[in-house]
């Protein structure tokens, strides 16, 4: 029996559509509105098997990108090196502007595993700082906010078929890349409602605080 959020077929919800050519990170990126929904999916190497998170919008419009697929083009243009995670969320919240890096996993349920997503979305947040005019020239960024002065950045790990939770000894892990400083966190699986979360309740469930980043 296949797993939470997990099967042969996703849910008729609408997905990031890529373009052939593309020729800027906005063409790798959604605007939602409120009440506008995107999924989020992976395939299961050597089944036909897919996973999958939804993402609602509510009281703000967010931008939704394909991170991974953008890193690849940005690598023919030297604009990135390494590795990449799977997904990024432009949004608001409470007056900042955030920049939510989400990698994908079916399931998580051993220590080393959380630590190499951990090591991978602190890379791929490099990258993203390294090369933050791309961000703040976009128009995806001014869609969701005009003009930031800084950006709140979290690495995010979502495994919705199952995540165990380790007993880590911070709750909230923060660490700092050339002076931006970092939340890294995996989303409790019991945040999840059908496999979907709305925005302000997925940084509710993240722990986000003013005091914190």
């Amino acid at each position: 029996m296949p797993l939470d959020c997990t099967g042969e077929s996703l849910p008729d919800i609408p997905k990031i559509e890529l373009q052939e050519y593309p020729s800027s990170f906005d063409d790798f990126c959604l605007i939602l509105n409120t009440n506008n929904e995107v999924i989020f999916y992976e395939s299961i190497s050597g089944t036909n098997y897919q996973y999958w998170v939804i993402l609602e919008a509510d009281d703000y419009p967010l931008a939704a990108c394909e991170l991974e697929k953008y890193a690849d083009y940005a690598t023919q243009h030297n604009q990135w090196s390494g590795r990449r995670a799977d997904y990024l969320i432009i949004g608001s919240y409470q007056g900042d502007c955030y920049l939510i890096v989400v990698e994908l996993r079916h399931v998580l349920v051993k220590e080393k595993q959380e630590d190499e997503k951990f090591e991978q979305l602190l890379k791929s947040i490099k990258q993203i700082i390294d090369n933050l005019e791309v961000i703040n020239n976009s128009k995806s960024l001014e869609a969701v906010y005009t003009n930031p002065s800084y950006y709140r950045i979290i690495g995010l790990i979502i495994a919705p078929g199952n995540t165990r939770l380790f007993r880590r000894g911070e709750l909230n892990r923060v660490v700092s890349i050339n002076s931006h400083k970092v939340l890294i966190r995996t989303l409790p699986k019991d945040a999840l409602s059908d496999c979907k979360i709305t925005w302000t309740d997925l940084l509710q469930r993240i722990g986000v605080s003013p005091k914190q980043l």
